[in-house]
């Protein structure tokens, strides 16, 4: 069972037989996995229809797993074996041949994600069958951990069908065609196991069915999430699980195939953060997070604040990260793809800092309502504006400042009105920098109209729409900033 990384040779046997009483003495010898195994004859548990060969061993159990998971077992347990053949007397069935390897794993450490892991001295009684294809069409597997997982599975040439029960709970549940079962529950799981393992096949057509599957905490990372409570349904392409507790409902969808990505499809995500920086929980998602995915959110709450609805692909490299194709909304604010269909947020390791690099459209279709949202108090209206940014910082994306960041701005606004105000001077930054290019007062000198008396509110421009270079030291219109009104126009370029 290759498959399975079983591999029994070197067979060789030594028995009494006759066909009224079945086996009277006997010797069997073989190598499971290259390891010996010296069988003796029990007359003690054979009966009519069985007869029973027995073997103790101290056994290495990372003989017997995957190479990808073999190092995270060290040490042996005594574990017993049993081989059951049929009697081969006359008038008694053929029975099953069966191989049973038992366990209470003292002496072994399982250094596995929740709920595998497991110290060297704590005891965790293991049983397995074995039932190989010789009297039946397909290999069978029953199995015990613990109070952790028990359950039945036919191996299959194209995957597994059966079925897992997690947790003391008796379960009502059957074996369906083609279809792995969970249900039960598990005190505490950490997702950093499901890396472990490739659900995805070209060449299986079983299906992963979760039936009803409790979990008291999901780890991820330095993450805890509370009780879960998890379910699946059927598709080509993924494994569709349902996810619900306190602080995410959706879904996640795993690939069967390996061409496709996860996605995380969620209605809502709300966490609440008390006196962990941003900076820490971020690192914690870049050490850990190293798979291609697609995330959608209809609701994202951090800390009680609503920051909207978005979607994006997750690329993980070396050093960074690519956070593709981000389309999303937060309060009167959205962001989407460019004129060149690009909308995205990297983020590199550098040294001992980052760098973030946001090339995207951002853009409000209620500007004013939008600036009040960070605390600006507008002296102008606006229908319309959006930026298309080509910028980065030396920092991470929460850290930028107005004056550490670099690149190319395409500014586009329409309906633009310009109140006057005495005190603008005195209001925030980005105000300032209206009070700079002092439009009205530009148009006075330049056409000799007094613009206050025919625009009580002040400037207006039907649209303004310009690019402008930003350095840590100035802000260069090396083309023109253009203001249309009518069949007014007015250029401004210069360097501020």
């Amino acid at each position: 069972e290759e498959d399975f990384g079983l591999s029994i040779g070197n067979i060789y046997s030594s028995l009494e037989w006759n066909n009224s009483e079945g086996f009277s003495e006997g010797l069997l010898s073989l190598e499971l996995n290259s390891i010996p195994i010296n069988f003796a004859l029990d007359s003690k548990l054979s009966g009519k229809d069985y007869t029973i060969f027995r073997a103790n061993n101290d056994l290495q159990f990372k003989n017997f797993l995957p190479a990808n998971i073999k190092n995270k077992i060290s040490g042996s347990s005594e574990t017993k074996f049993r081989l059951g053949i049929p009697s081969l007397r006359k008038g008694w069935p053929l029975n099953e041949v069966y191989i049973r390897i038992s366990s209470r794993m003292t002496g072994t450490e399982v250094n596995l994600p929740f709920p595998l892991s497991k110290n060297k001295n704590q005891n965790i009684d293991f049983n397995l069958d074995y039932y190989p294809a010789i009297y039946t069409k397909i290999p069978k597997l029953k199995f015990k951990y613990g109070d952790l997982f028990r359950g039945k599975l036919n191996i299959l040439d194209d995957g597994l069908e059966g079925f897992i029960i997690s947790g003391k709970k008796k379960q009502t549940i059957s074996i369906e065609k083609k279809k792995l079962s969970f249900i039960g529950s598990i005190p505490k799981f950490d997702l950093s196991l499901l890396s472990l393992f490739d659900i995805s096949s070209t060449n299986q057509t079983s299906t992963i069915d979760i039936k009803n599957l409790e979990i008291g905490e999901i780890l991820f990372s330095n993450f805890v999430f509370p009780k879960t409570i998890l379910s699946s349904e059927i598709s080509d392409n993924y494994i569709e699980i349902a996810i619900k507790n306190d602080n995410v409902s959706g879904k996640v969808y795993f690939p069967r195939l390996t061409n496709l990505a996860p996605i995380i499809d969620l209605e809502t995500i709300n966490f609440k953060f008390s006196e962990t920086p941003s900076s820490s929980i971020f690192v914690d998602i870049y050490n850990n997070l190293n798979q291609k995915l697609i995330f959608k959110t209809n609701s994202l709450i951090l800390n009680s604040v609503n920051y909207g609805n978005w979607s994006f692909n997750f690329e993980p490299a070396k050093s960074s990260f690519t956070i593709k194709n981000i389309t999303g909304s937060y309060g009167k604010w959205g962001l989407t793809h460019n004129k060149e269909g690009i909308s995205s947020l990297s983020i590199t390791k550098r040294g001992m800092g980052w760098r973030t690099d946001l090339v995207s459209k951002i853009y409000s279709g209620s500007p004013e309502k939008g600036f009040m949202q960070f605390g600006i108090e507008p002296n102008f209206e606006m229908d319309t504006i959006f930026a298309e940014t080509n910028l980065f910082w030396n920092s991470l994306p929460w850290d930028f400042d107005y004056d550490n960041f670099k690149g190319e701005i395409y500014l586009e606004v329409k309906g633009l009105v310009i109140e006057d105000q005495e005190d603008l001077q005195r209001q925030n930054n980005i105000l300032r920098l209206i009070n700079i290019f002092n439009i009205t007062d530009s148009f006075e000198k330049v056409t000799n109209l007094d613009f206050r008396k025919l625009y009580k509110s002040g400037f207006s421009a039907d649209s303004v729409k310009g690019t402008f270079n930003v350095t840590q030291a100035s802000i260069n219109l090396d083309s023109p900033m253009i203001f249309k009104s009518g069949s007014s126009e007015f250029k401004w370029r210069g360097r501020i």
